[in-house]
């Protein structure tokens, strides 16, 4: 399984497209291409401090809605979520919800099981060969396609009983990337429509 990491930020090339597509009242659609995928917000006030956020992308929509944001009708709205942008963790812990919630995160486990194997060696509680041996499993692991938890399964003798700890749970990926990378150019955007 390759490492890839979601990129947390959009270089001004991957941005193609990026437009206010309709505006009505307190509604309005944003979209653009980011990196070759379609990708699209749905920003919507009701009443006086109720926003109701949609993200979407080529993985699914995602949506979110706020009671309470601290300022009146569009441009307190506007305000609370150009605010998010600066603390983008906030919006991947409101939005996971919408996409399943946490999901398993074969490299962080790797990562732990590794650093569990040097513990128990550390500590003279595996052999030397019992540790190696886990250890290049692992590195295999990460160079093709297996399964992390049938890794962690069948070498109970390197990462102990307690094993289900090793186990990393985490927002999907495609939530984190939206989050950190696109959202941010969506805000920019949106700055404009209330810019004096």
């Amino acid at each position: 399984m390759k490492r890839e990491r979601p990129p947390t930020k959009l270089l001004p090339e991957q941005v193609k497209g990026l437009r206010i597509a309709y505006r009505a009242g307190d509604f309005c659609r944003l979209e653009m291409r980011a990196a070759h995928e379609y990708v699209a917000m749905h920003f919507l006030t009701l009443q006086d401090e109720h926003l109701h956020l949609t993200l979407m992308g080529g993985w699914g929509d995602c949506t979110y809605e706020w009671w309470h944001t601290g300022g009146k009708g569009l441009a307190g709205a506007i305000k609370f979520a150009v605010g998010m942008a600066d603390d983008p963790r906030y919006l991947v812990d409101k939005m996971k919800s919408c996409m399943g919630g946490d999901e398993f995160q074969p490299h962080e486990t790797m990562d732990a099981m590794k650093e569990r194997i040097l513990s128990r060696r550390r500590d003279q509680e595996i052999d030397a060969e019992t540790a190696r041996d886990a250890w290049e499993e692992i590195e295999r692991c990460d160079e093709s396609e297996c399964d992390v938890r049938d890794l962690l399964w069948d070498n109970t003798k390197a990462f102990g009983d307690d094993y289900g700890e090793l186990w990393c749970m985490g927002p999907p990926r495609q939530l984190v990337y939206l989050c950190y990378a696109v959202y941010p150019v969506f805000t920019d955007l949106l700055k404009t429509l209330v810019q004096p």
